[in-house]
This record gives C-alpha cells, structure tokens and sequence, in this order.
C-alpha cells in the first residue's frame, strides 16, 4: 500500500475511534426524564425514572445541589429505574443523576411540608378567591399562563398572583456561605409579576399573567382584599435554557449629595430624587442602614424623597447607605430555540413581544433604535437569523470586532455620531450594543453602575441585559467582551468571552434603562442633570431659594 494511502486509512481509524468514544460517552450519559411525585412528603418513596442509570448503583449518585444523598436514602437502582426516600431535613432543591462520565438534567423536587398553607384565621364568610385551573400545565418565564376560577374580583387593584421562587436557585445562593439555611422566609419563598404590564387581564373568573422571571415549579396562589386562594401547583419549565445564579457578596454602598446654597432668603425647600438600585436576578436590595435626612418612598421605586426645608447658609450635605447582594450569574443558551411565539408572544400580534417587553424594544432617550443608521446596520448584522439567541451573537461578534472601545469619552459625543466613527467609551458602547439589539427585535435595556476595583473601589461602568423568552434577562458586558479591562478593574472570569451570558458579582447595577421623573410641586428653580454613574436624570426641586449641588461619586463601605 502507498504511503498516501497508509495515511489516509489511519487518519480513517483514528476518526473512527473517536467517533465510537463519542457514541459510548453519549450512550453511558444519565438521562432523567420523570420524578414522581415532584412535590413529596419526607419518609416517602421518589420514583426516578430515565435511561442509562446502571444496573448497580456502583459509582452512581444521586445529587441535591450538587450535594451527594447518604447511603441510607436509596432503596433501589437499575439502569431505568431508581428509588430513594429524602429525609424531613431537605427542602426544595435540584436532583441530578451522577455517573463518573457525567450528570443528568436538573430537575425540581419540592418537600410538601413547606408550601404555603391558606391562612387560618379568614372570616369564614369572606369569598375568598379558588383557583380551579392554570393553562397551560407548562411554561417558561414570560408565558401568558390562565388562571380560572372564582371571586378574583373585577379588576387588579390591591391583588396580586403570588408564584413560587425558583427553589433551586433559592438552594444554590443558601448553600454557598457558612451560617445560611436552606429555610427560606415565607416572603422569600414567593416571587411576583416584575410590573402590572405582566397582568394582561383580570376579572373576577378569568386571570391572564406572564410568569416571573425568578418562578419555579410550586404553588401559585391568588390574594385578594378578600382573603387567599388554595395553592395550586403548577409546572415552570427551563427546556430551552437555563439561568443561575450563585456567590452571593454582600456591599454597603452610600451616597453622598453636597449642597450649598447661594442666595440670602429664608425658608424655601429642596426635594432630592435618590436613586435605588434596581432589585433583579443580579441583585438584591437589603435595607436602608443609615441616612442623614429621612426618605421617603419604598426601595423598589426608581428613587427616594429626600426633602430639606429651612435650608441653612454654607454647604450641607445629604448621606444615605444602602445595602444590597449582588450575584455571580451564568446562563447554558446552547440548544435555545425559544422565540416569541404561543404563550411567549403578544396574544393581539402573532411573532411580537408581550406587552411588558414593548418599553425595551423601542427607541426611548437613551437609545437610538429607530434612527435609520442602527437599523440598517442591525438588518445587516442578522441578515436572515431568526433565532433571538443566535441574532444575539451575530451583533455581539460585530460588537467586538468592529466597535472600538475609547477609554475616555469625547466631549459631546453622541451615541449615533460614535456609532458611524465606529469608536466609543463605555457609556456610549453599551447604548450602541442595547439600540442594536432592540433594532434586531431582541429586547434590551441598558445599565449604570459600578465595577468593584481591586481595591473595593467603584468604577463607573456601563453594560446591558437582554430578554430571552422562556428563560428571562441575560447579562452581557460588550465592553468586557471586547477585550477591554478598565484600569483599577481585574475581571474575575477567565476570558473575556463568558461576559455574553454571564455576569461577575462585581456589578453593582445603579441605574436599569431610564427612568424620568416628573416634577412633584410647583418650583421657581430647577436644576436636573446627569451623573457620570447614572443614565437617568436625578432630579432636584427648588421653592424659594437658590443653590448649587455635587454628586459625590458612589462609595462602597464595605463587602
């Protein structure tokens, strides 16, 4: 045989072997397809059922976030059946199948015994809300599920549909650092519609709402001035991808507002709009540890009140401390195929966002999505790419490859004039990145913040987050992304590639999208302007008097 040959027939064999390698990994792979009963009551007997479990246990684990089962909790195991008992001492949390080649699926077991209960104490003469069916007996974050029943009453008002926490993602964060327990309180157990748009109708037998982000497989309950529904158990889906978070670090955070006033009169007041940062998947808002002045106004508003009258000569200054949780967040989207369709999509506009995704798909004062110059571009950049995950990396690829990143701002730049220069600092970058994304049908939203420094510094920063049907907002850092690293900032992953889908927990969001504040009273000076850590305006109203101010850069305390 010729030598050319030889090579080519061992170049065959060698494929060959890899190939059969691949097809005895894949065929060896554990594959969990049914849990019964996924809600269970501790001492019970779990059925899983799948494929390629193994005659004999072996090697083989059952894993609870990742947490091996003892010894004493298996009762049986064959390659498609297995059996175990969980103890009173688990909660809820995510069962895998573990071989030494690799580990199953995730899926949600919940012990029955913490499910919420229908308070005792209702009049008994109240008509209380009943829940009799939900429609579809799946879905995915954003699906418009149905909920049909009686006494909901003829409209939203003071009500709200109450969903049960992804409890898996509620394990995860508890079982990180010493001291926390897999107990969660019964408010953390419950997770509710993001804002009232995500309530598409309600009357007193029909409810339509899309299912929270932060939503896991449990009970949904309806509550009412009237009292509260039964639980009803309903199944929450990750079939198309999937989204975690973990790490959880805690920050202490104040801001300080410096003002001086400059004319000779007495009295006058000045209102202060603080903002909050945002709860989300990212980051979870704690209290207020201390301020200067009181506030008003709860912390899932865009900003607090802080009103001052009677203000003194010289400079006074305005100190508030929040404290606030920030996650590490990683998403798997390889096999997404998801997009806005059936229960995903606008009922009225087949193929269209949900109401409550609109504001992140159109152009707004901040992003520039509908100037012809983006649009242009984005059709560009997608071409015929249908699906929203892999539209996402196309511009994300563009992104990195052909928008330069300028570490400082020009002066006056603009986010379209920057676009054309094909040049732009952070601000500006993530602003191109949200309107090329919205352009593209894909919605997004822009956020301020801080990078968490070496030296437990805050950086000002910019990046976005887009919307997934089926699976919820994803982080994306196009800067990091590119490559670029601000100075005084090490990026704690490895690689600037899994910033698109991933998030650090050394993001501090301050600002999500932007969020203009009216005037509340009537006033002879105003003076509103924008924060280099911020994209919404803070706004300050004068009666009687006039001032200068300084927004002090954001401090973190400590973490």
């Amino acid at each position: 045989m010729k030598p050319a040959k030889r090579l080519i027939w061992a170049i065959i064999s060698i494929a060959a072997g890899i190939a059969a390698l691949v097809l005895i990994f894949l065929g060896s792979y554990p594959v969990l397809s049914n849990i019964q009963p996924v809600v269970f009551t501790p001492g019970e007997t779990i059925r899983l059922r799948g494929k390629n479990f193994g005659q004999e246990q072996g090697q083989g684990l059952i894993l609870l976030d990742g947490a091996p089962l003892t010894r004493s909790s298996y009762k049986s195991w064959n390659d498609e059946e297995i059996l175990i008992v969980l103890p009173p001492s688990v909660d809820s949390a995510l069962l895998q199948v573990a071989k030494p080649l690799g580990r199953s699926k995730a899926s949600v077991v919940i012990n029955s015994q913490r499910l919420p209960e229908k308070p005792a104490d209702l009049p008994h003469a109240a008509p209380g809300p009943s829940i009799a069916q939900a429609l579809p007996d799946e879905a995915g974050p954003g699906a418009l599920i149905q909920l049909r029943g009686i006494n909901f009453g003829s409209e939203l008002h003071a009500s709200q549909v109450r969903f049960t926490r992804n409890p898996g993602r509620m394990a995860l964060e508890a079982s990180k650092d010493s001291g926390l327990s897999l107990t969660a309180s019964a408010a953390q157990q419950h997770v509710l519609p993001e804002n009232s748009l995500m309530y598409e109708h309600w009357d007193d037998k029909l409810i339509q709402v899309r299912v929270p982000e932060e939503a896991g497989s449990g009970p949904v309950i309806v509550s009412t001035p009237h009292g509260v529904s039964e639980p009803y158990h309903i199944q929450v889906s990750q079939s198309s991808g999937s989204k975690y978070r973990f790490d959880p670090v805690s920050y202490s955070m104040e801001f300080q507002i410096d003002i001086e006033r400059k004319d000779q009169n007495a009295g006058g007041s000045l209102q202060i709009h603080v903002p909050n940062p945002p709860a989300s998947f990212f980051q979870s808002i704690g209290e207020v540890q201390s301020e200067s002045h009181p506030s008003q106004g709860s912390l899932d508003a865009p900003a607090s009140l802080i009103r001052l009258d009677s203000l003194q000569q010289g400079i006074s200054s305005i100190r508030r401390t929040l404290l606030l949780t920030v996650y590490n967040v990683e998403s798997e989207l390889s096999s997404y195929s998801a997009g806005f369709t059936g229960p995903y999509s606008d009922p009225s506009v087949s193929g269209s966002p949900p109401l409550f995704l609109k504001p992140y798909v159109e152009a707004d004062e901040l992003v520039p999505s509908g100037e012809k110059e983006t649009r242009t571009l984005a059709a560009a950049i997608v071409g015929r790419e249908r699906n929203l995950q892999r539209k996402a990396g196309l511009i994300r690829t563009w992104l990195a490859s052909r928008l330069d990143w300028l570490a400082e701002a020009e002066p006056g730049a603009a986010v379209i004039q920057d676009l054309v220069k094909r040049k732009a600092a952070s601000r500006n970058y993530a602003l191109i990145a949200t309107a090329l994304f919205r352009a593209a049908g894909i919605p997004a939203v822009p956020v301020a913040g801080l990078l968490v420094g070496d030296e437990g510094q805050g950086i000002p920063h910019f990046w976005m987050e887009y919307y997934l049907p089926a699976v919820g907002w994803i982080p994306y850092d196009p800067v990091l992304v590119y490559g670029a690293v601000p100075e005084g900032f090490t990026p704690p992953f490895i690689g600037p590639a899994l910033y698109f889908g991933a998030l650090d927990n050394r993001h501090i969001a301050v600002s999500r999208g932007f969020d203009k504040l009216h005037s509340r009273i009537l006033q002879d000076f105003q003076s509103s302007g924008t924060v280099p850590w911020l994209f919404t305006e803070p706004l300050e109203e004068a009666f009687g008097l006039e001032y200068v101010r300084e927004w002090k850069p954001v401090r973190i305390l400590a973490y």
